[in-house]
């Protein structure tokens, strides 16, 4: 690990095995880039890159390091060899653990003036101020840099201090998205859903489209090769990652655009990037398993996703504008309360195309996007069915097919919700058919 010493402002390389302590810059990058100071410029002999406009930010950054008592500070522009591949793999990977090992983050926000008459902690509508627009809050790799460090302090472009992140944090909540928990009680952070985590991204840029998934590898605990011009199989190979790690259904709770090449109506079982995770339902969580049954492993094949659920018939008033073929798959992800008695549970709706009966299996395909189905715990037990959800369901067309999936799909779910507000009949017996959207079976 490279750090520059902030007395000397020279590059020293250290280990995990030493014992020192660092400070480490979080900042926006200097347009033109070459306008930063490279790895390659700290070791030049002719000192001519101290004419550049990021060696003033280089200096600054040493000068506030080393009046808080810190002999290192770690800044990503000069302290990665970025020529070396090797080495920048190893960086970004290890970049979370590096911001979160930091004895400070120093958050330089270079477009934010200093303005003692209205302190950044007093702002009303913090979206209207300098604060609130910095482009800080707009790139991939400054979001983890606001995660990961145990004390963040916010300088403006005069290195005048802001605030922190315990003192803005209903700011920077405001701002960023990043539920409050995360700054009052850092520990919690990996409880969040997927969905929630990916969320905060939907909104931020980066300069490379990799990078959009490569900022994001800490956020998750996630390690991977670094493949510069694989564009968006870099998001998709993140999530991958993430289903080896992580049970979590809500990684499928995202809108992505529909494919050309795909059938009208279907939906892709995963994001084309972060921003297909944006204006999702915040409150959507990981929950217990409906039902009680046992979440087992799931994972992609070549062929598709092997997940186990349990399935529901869509048997309501409007059932009869879905396919026969059609089932609802209840996945384990939480919404807002429906009732004391329930709440709402993420689902899909699928398509059979084939009953695998060796391996028992039902091979299927995603109609329309995920929705929110009412649960309640009152209704017999359903077991899971091993599931095979083909990835290029275009190959399967099935030939009673609906000409838009979307349109007949909403209308049954717009009757089963209104149902499931039905409470006990006159003679007191729990109407579970209504609840859940059935219909033609009943029980006690």
């Amino acid at each position: 690990m490279w750090l520059v010493n902030t007395k000397t402002i020279e590059l020293e390389e250290l280990f995990e095995s030493d014992d020192f302590e660092y400070a480490i810059l979080s900042h926006t990058w200097i347009k033109p880039a070459r306008e930063e100071v490279s790895f390659q410029d700290m070791f030049s002999l002719d000192g001519s890159y101290r004419r550049k406009q990021g060696y003033a930010k280089i200096k600054s950054t040493c000068e506030e390091a080393a009046r808080r008592g810190f002999d290192y500070v770690w800044i990503d522009t000069c302290c990665i060899d970025k020529k070396s591949s090797a080495e920048l793999s190893e960086a970004i990977n290890s970049m979370w653990k590096w911001y979160e090992k930091a004895g400070i983050c120093l958050a330089y926000l270079a477009d934010v003036p200093w303005m003692p008459s209205h302190p950044v902690c007093d702002s009303e509508d913090i979206s209207t101020t300098a604060f609130g627009r910095s482009k800080w809050f707009t790139r991939g790799w400054t979001l983890q840099e606001l995660i990961a460090p145990k004390r963040v302090v916010f300088f403006s472009r005069d290195w005048n201090v802001l605030g922190d992140k315990s003192s803005l944090r209903r700011q920077l909540h405001a701002i960023t998205g990043v539920s409050l928990h995360v700054f009052q009680f850092p520990a919690l952070f990996h409880s969040l859903s997927v969905a929630e985590r990916m969320s905060w991204a939907a909104t931020r840029e980066t300069t490379r489209e990799e990078d959009r998934a490569y900022s994001l590898l800490g956020l998750f605990g996630i390690n991977m090769p670094l493949l510069y011009g694989e564009g968006e199989m870099a998001f998709r190979r993140l999530q991958e990652e993430i289903m080896k790690v992580n049970s979590d259904h809500s990684l499928f709770y995202h809108h992505a655009e529909q494919s050309q090449t795909r059938r009208s109506g279907n939906h892709k079982l995963l994001a084309d990037s972060p921003s297909d995770f944006q204006r999702l339902d915040k409150h959507a969580q990981k929950g217990p398993s409906p039902y009680g049954w046992d979440l087992t492993a799931f994972y992609l094949t070549n062929a598709g996703l092997l997940i186990q659920l349990p399935l529901i018939t869509p048997m309501g008033a409007h059932s009869h504008l879905l396919p026969s073929y059609t089932s609802i798959a209840l996945l384990n992800v939480v919404g807002e309360l429906l009732s004391p008695e329930g709440d709402w549970r993420l689902a899909l709706f699928i398509a059979r195309v084939a009953d695998d009966y060796e391996s028992s299996q039902v091979i299927c395909e995603i109609l329309g996007s995920p929705f929110w189905y009412p649960f309640t715990p009152d209704i017999p037990e359903i077991p899971s069915t091993p599931l095979l959800i083909i990835m290029d369901s275009w190959k399967y067309e099935s030939a009673e097919a609906p000409p838009d999936p979307k349109i007949e799909v909403e209308a049954v779910l717009k009757h089963d919700r209104r149902m499931a507000r039905s409470r006990r009949d006159g003679e007191g017996r729990r109407d579970t058919i209504m609840r859940t959207g059935w219909s033609d079976i009943g029980y006690e």
